[in-house]
This record gives structure tokens, C-alpha cells and sequence, in this order.
């Protein structure tokens, strides 16, 4: 009944496009007096906060398991395995992924499940682009907002707007991820200007050339 309850409330919340739960209306949906459902939410909030460990437990077990199954130390499939995961679980789960994103667990509040499973994920991300051992780039944030950005594009099919159709849209999402996850170990934390140490020698070594340094992080 509780999770009939969380299924309920998500349908009421993606219908309407609210992000306050009506809890007469989700008991209606589920054909249960209200008093019934207060005594397993006594509140909204209550709801608010299960829709959250709901969501977040189903996205959390499917990432976890495409990391596992990467071979150790293999940071680009590990950065693709986490994209790819978390694109599915939003293609499979499109009311559950929009109200976690985008309506009731919009974090203004800084201890909220999404904000908190998200900022998890930072430190392994960076490990992933080889910021361990320098200062942090920008490409953690900019991977992060590809991947926010190119699942709304999936989710409301204006990727064939974007990109040129080979007739099979899974391989074509899944090739994108992984051209934007080799841009951003080209790029490397200490390369903002696209140039790196290997490009700086060899023009360098050219003869009449002027080697462009790499910017410094």
C-alpha cells in the first residue's frame, strides 16, 4: 500500500505539474479513506521525503551496478557506464526522473535525498577525470550539466533535432555519450585551452614553430 501510495502521488505530481502533493487526491487514486493514508504519511512532507528515497534507491541500484560491472581502473567506460545508467533509468522512469529533478525534490533545502545523492557523486566523478592529484577542473560541472541537458533532449524527443539519424536511436544516444566523455579526458584538468603537454612538444620540435603552452590550472 505505501509504495501504491508513492506511485500515486508521482502520477498526481507529473499530471499536474505541481509540486505540493494533494494527499485527498493520492488516497482517492489509490481507493483509500484519507484517514487511512495519514497513518502511513502523516503529512505531505512525509510523502515528499518517500517519493525521494523511492526514486533515489531505484537510480542509486542502477548505477551501482554498471560500475561493477566496468573492469577496475577503466575511468572512460566507468564515466560512459555511469551516463548510460543514469539516461536509462530516466528513459524507463520518465515521471519518476522528472518529479526527482524537476518538482518536489528541487533542492532549496540543503539536506534534501537528491541534492545529497547528487553531491556524492562529485568526488567520484573527478577521480573518474583524473583530478585526484591536482586542482579540480571545470569538467565535473560541465559533465554534470551535459548529462542533466541531453536526458531532458531524450525525454522530450527533440534529440533527431540535434543529431543525424542512423536509423537506430539507442546507438545514437549511447555514441554521443561517449564522444562527449572523450572530449572531456582530452581536454584534462590542466588543458583549458585544449592544448596539451604532447601538442605544446611537438610543436615545439617543428622547425619555425612557437609552441603554444598549456594554460596552467
Amino acid at each position: 500500500m505505501i509504495d501504491r501510495m508513492i506511485l500515486a502521488a508521482i502520477d498526481q505530481l507529473h499530471e499536474r505539474r505541481v509540486t505540493r502533493i494533494d494527499m485527498a487526491d493520492v488516497a482517492r487514486r489509490v481507493g483509500i479513506d484519507l484517514d487511512v493514508a495519514r497513518t502511513m504519511f502523516k503529512d505531505e512532507d512525509a510523502l515528499d521525503e518517500a517519493i525521494g528515497t523511492f526514486g533515489i534507491a531505484r537510480l542509486a541500484d542502477e548505477m551501482t551496478r554498471a560500475l561493477v560491472a566496468v573492469p577496475i581502473g577503466d575511468d572512460r567506460a566507468s564515466l560512459i557506464a555511469l551516463a548510460r545508467a543514469y539516461i536509462h533509468f530516466a528513459l524507463e522512469n520518465p515521471k519518476l526522473y522528472c518529479v526527482l529533478t524537476t518538482q518536489v525534490l528541487q533542492p532549496r533545502q540543503t539536506d534534501s535525498i537528491a541534492r545529497l545523492y547528487d553531491a556524492s557523486f562529485v568526488p567520484l566523478v573527478r577521480r573518474f577525470l583524473g583530478e585526484t592529484d591536482c586542482p579540480p577542473s571545470r569538467r565535473a560541472v560541465i559533465a554534470r550539466a551535459f548529462l542533466y541537458g541531453f536526458t531532458d533532449l531524450a525525454l522530450e524527443d527533440h534529440l533527431e533535432l540535434w543529431l543525424p539519424s542512423t536509423g537506430d536511436s539507442e546507438a545514437d544516444l549511447m555514441a554521443t555519450v561517449e564522444d562527449f566523455v572523450d572530449l572531456l579526458l582530452a581536454a584534462g584538468p590542466g588543458n583549458r585551452n585544449g592544448a596539451t603537454k604532447d601538442d605544446a612538444a611537438e610543436a615545439e620540435a617543428r622547425p619555425g614553430a612557437t609552441a603554444t603552452p598549456p594554460r596552467p590550472a
